[in-house]
């Protein structure tokens, strides 16, 4: 129970955190939001972006769930700053690897979404549809 509360502490300071994300991307303050993007990963994931980036796509949710032990609100927390990350990424015109981190994204919301102990979330079939959109938004340039 300590854990768990724990946790969503956790997941409600780091939603803060996205907001602040949002915030600065939208203001086109690119390496404030590098800085915490990358310092986000290792606080409140235990491992760097870089980790995540190049673990492949058939090998993310066994290193995620197995490995880093990630339970399903930190996944799917993961998952929202996946999307902001390969958002940033389309700012700084590196296409490759916001492409790379949506798709990470996009496995780990799909994962959630069959889970049978997960209930079914319009929100993250939602995510999943704006992810996807930009993918195919990045394939045209």
């Amino acid at each position: 129970m300590i854990q768990r509360d724990y946790f969503l502490r956790m997941i409600e300071e780091a939603t803060q955190v996205l907001a602040t994300l949002m915030g600065l991307t939208g203001k086109g303050e690119f390496d404030q939001a590098q800085t915490l993007l990358e310092k986000s990963y290792n606080g409140y994931f235990k491992f760097s972006r870089d980790q995540l980036m190049y673990t492949e796509e058939p090998d993310l949710i066994k290193w995620l769930t197995e490995e880093r032990e990630l339970i399903d609100e930190q996944l799917s927390l993961l998952a929202d700053f996946l999307w902001r990350d390969g958002q940033w990424h389309y700012a700084q015109s590196e296409r490759e690897k916001g492409d790379r981190l949506l798709k990470k994204g996009i496995v780990i919301l799909k994962y959630l979404q069959t889970k049978q102990t997960t209930l079914y979330s319009f929100e993250r079939v939602n995510k999943i549809a704006l992810m996807e959109e930009a993918l195919k938004g990045s394939e045209g340039v």
